[in-house]
């Protein structure tokens, strides 16, 4: 356990910043849906700041694209066997199923909020639950929308964590004796063409059954828009910046180049945002803001200019905003459930904007407490069993410090390859 509280990751010791990336992003979710399901006027009043809250999902797909891949990548890059599989495995199922299925009881049963078939809430049959506690209610065009609200967003994840592995051992498997860091490249390749071509397929489907990918529907089209098969270029955007991350770590920038690509960087997340703000193509909005925020990444994660670690790093790792982080997990399955409590048993605060920012602040404040009890209660016991991995050397500077290097010191730059800490993970 580390000093703020939380159970040390797997893979080593956590990233400075990541934490607080995971705050902004759920932060956004809730924020997004006080607006769009509670108060919708006044989404339809200010459509433009509740477009970029609807993205806080993107930036979660590319935090979980960048930190499963980077143990892996790291290890491909070196010539080193992947991390154990059945370990990795088990802590995925750690991760996510303890306060998953904790939360989806208590809203199913205690609360009765459960969203069933025909869009009403209550308790949900015993096969609705189960399809839904084994996240497979995604699959079925029938209970695709049911439970928590937000589930279909954990079975892409699930989906994803099986299929990163698959890539890596193919990888390895097929294409042998090519270079190390063509072979890191060809997963990040695979998922951006994926999803590619996941999302021109939703585009035609689009047009053919004149609905949004954002619509629910019992259609295939509803199955497909919310697969990884459409969502697959966002984790890859996630896993391109983890190459990035792993070169700056290994010193292929050399100290002139690495204020040029800082700078890039910059550039990068500008055009996003302003083809995000501006763009024609509603259909490829979802990926301009994963470009975006996978810049805004590595500008949190990569050293500053003067080695150390980056000034958006530090202000994100505040302790009320890395707190928020650690607790974003059950803060993204209970807000929901709050919302549709309070409109099931006709609980307002007001329409208009004070209403907007009351409703805003009392779901917040409520689902952080929650937040508090589960992460607490269940998330942390539960990943004290996680697997470790080899942890990260003496020699190597913690990444979490805040007043080391973030450069490797001489000793460690010296140490065989094999010897040296594949990554750390901000608790996964």
């Amino acid at each position: 356990m580390n000093s703020s509280g939380t159970v040390a990751p797997s893979w080593g010791q956590r990233i400075l910043g990541l934490e607080g990336l995971r705050a902004v992003a759920a932060t956004a979710v809730l924020v997004y849906h006080v607006g769009h399901v509670y108060t919708p006027k006044v989404e339809v009043e200010y459509g433009e700041l509740f477009r970029l809250l609807d993205q806080g999902l993107t930036l979660f797909f590319v935090l979980s694209g960048f930190l499963l891949f980077w143990p892996f990548a790291s290890r491909l890059i070196e010539g080193r066997e992947h991390p154990s599989i059945r370990s990795y495995a088990f802590n995925r199922a750690l991760r996510i199923w303890p306060a998953y299925l904790v939360i989806l009881a208590i809203a199913a049963f205690v609360l009765r909020v459960a969203l069933r078939p025909d869009g009403t809430l209550g308790t949900l049959s015993w096969r609705g639950f189960l399809l839904n506690a084994t996240l497979l209610q995604n699959y079925s065009i029938e209970w695709q929308r049911s439970g928590l609200e937000v589930a279909w967003t954990l079975t892409v994840e699930l989906t994803f964590y099986a299929l990163l592995p698959i890539m890596v051992v193919a990888v390895e498997k097929l294409f042998p004796r090519l270079r190390r860091a063509y072979a890191a490249f060809l997963p990040v390749a695979f998922m951006l063409l994926l999803g590619g071509v996941g999302r021109a397929v939703v585009i035609i489907l689009n047009r053919r059954v004149f609905l949004d990918a954002s619509e629910w529907g019992k259609t295939g089209f509803s199955l497909t828009a919310r697969s990884l098969f459409a969502q697959a270029d966002m984790f890859g955007v996630g896993m391109a910046a983890a190459l990035v991350f792993i070169a700056f770590r290994k010193g292929v920038f050399s100290p002139r180049q690495a204020p040029l690509v800082r700078g890039g960087l910059v550039v990068g997340g500008i055009l996003a945002i302003v083809f995000f703000q501006y763009g024609v193509q509603a259909d490829f909005l979802t990926i301009a803001s994963a470009v975006g925020f996978g810049c805004i990444l590595l500008l949190v994660v990569l050293p500053g200019a003067d080695g150390g670690h980056s000034l958006w790093a530090r202000v994100l790792d505040w302790r009320p905003i890395r707190w928020v982080g650690v607790v974003s997990f059950s803060l993204y399955l209970w807000h929901l459930v709050l919302i549709r409590f309070f409109i099931q048993h006709g609980i307002t605060f007001g329409g208009g904007r004070l209403g907007f920012f009351v409703s805003t602040v009392v779901v917040l404040a409520l689902a952080l407490a929650l937040s508090a009890a589960t992460y607490y209660g269940v998330e942390k016991q539960a990943l004290r069993l996680k697997r470790r991995n080899r942890p990260l050397p003496a020699d190597v500077p913690a990444l979490a410090g805040r007043r080391e290097s973030w450069r490797p010191t001489a000793a460690a730059a010296a140490a065989p390859a094999a010897a040296r800490s594949d990554g750390a993970s901000s608790r996964d």
